[in-house]
């Protein structure tokens, strides 16, 4: 008997692996879903940052017009965007580093949600 109350526990442990298994999954999709909007805005705004890093121009040009259209907004708006460039540059040692831990995360995080759950879900026999 006692051979089959270890069998028992054997099933109920790795029964319970797979719900774990099964909630984990589940709860990566949920985080996944709340974060990813985030994610996309804030890929978005590295890789506007990127194309204006390439074509400075445009961003010349365009604060040449609101100079010329709005001569009084060009002098706070400089101000303002003084202060988030300089913001930037100190928060950027901890945060570009951050920043690309998430991304790597989210990266190799989507394959192998995959593959856990084709791993956990049970075969019919």
């Amino acid at each position: 008997m006692p051979s089959a109350r270890m069998a028992e526990l054997a099933l109920r442990k790795r029964m319970l692996q797979q719900r774990s298994a099964v909630l984990r999954h589940a709860f990566a999709i949920q985080v996944n879903a709340k974060v990813a909007p985030v994610a996309g805005m804030a890929d978005r705004a590295l890789s506007t940052g990127r194309w204006l890093s390439k074509h400075p121009y445009w961003l010349v040009a365009g604060a040449m017009a609101l100079a010329v259209w709005q001569p009084k907004g060009v002098a706070r708006l400089a101000g303002r965007g003084l202060s988030l460039w300089q913001g930037w540059q100190r928060l950027r040692p901890v945060m570009m580093p951050l920043l690309l831990q998430f991304a790597q995360a989210r990266q190799s995080a989507s394959p192998q949600a995959d593959n856990k759950a084709s791993a956990v879900t049970p075969t019919k026999e």
